[in-house]
């Protein structure tokens, strides 16, 4: 949160999988001044209404989901630190900590968000006739969805790449 000038761990985890320049920005962050106006009354108060909204968050998301409505995965990447890219991770382990299992996670990550855009004829699954770009993992995701985070490798366009050589580092 930006009232704090502290980065979380959750987003310092994700810096290492963005370009330098970001990371530059990001860590700036930090050094920034503290506001006048968020006193140690008010950095209070908005840490319990953030634990309120995530519980008030979190219930509605299962409450949907167990209701039958189609839950897709989405970040909101491009706002103020929610980095495009690693941003997805957190999306996920947030659903996965609301209480969707792993499994339900990945569906809303690739089926359901195939559906949603009207693309469920050749995105979403592996199968012949599927656009498929594959990540090759040390850990399984049906187990833990922080598992996603343990890519080693990328397949794009058909292309395999090590994840070492896609960061620009």
């Amino acid at each position: 949160m930006l009232y704090f000038r502290k980065l979380s761990e959750q987003l310092l985890a994700q810096l290492d999988a963005v370009d330098t320049s970001v990371r530059e920005r990001v860590l700036q962050t930090e050094s920034l001044p503290p506001d006048p106006r968020f006193t140690p009354r008010i950095r209070k108060v908005a840490r319990a209404r953030r634990a309120r909204t995530v519980a008030i968050m979190n219930g509605n998301l299962l409450r949907l989901h167990r209701a039958g409505v189609p839950v897709v995965l989405g970040t909101d990447a491009g706002n103020p630190l929610t980095l495009h890219g690693p941003s997805v991770f957190a999306e996920m382990e947030a659903m996965q900590s609301a209480g969707l299992s792993a499994r339900e996670v990945l569906t809303a990550s690739t089926q359901t968000a195939a559906a949603a855009m009207q693309r469920a004829a050749d995105l979403g699954r592996i199968a012949v006739g599927y656009v498929a770009d594959l990540l090759v993992l040390e850990k399984d995701p049906g187990q833990d969805i922080a598992n996603m985070r343990s890519i080693t490798q990328v397949c794009r366009a058909g292309v395999l790449r090590r994840r070492d050589a896609l960061l620009g580092k």
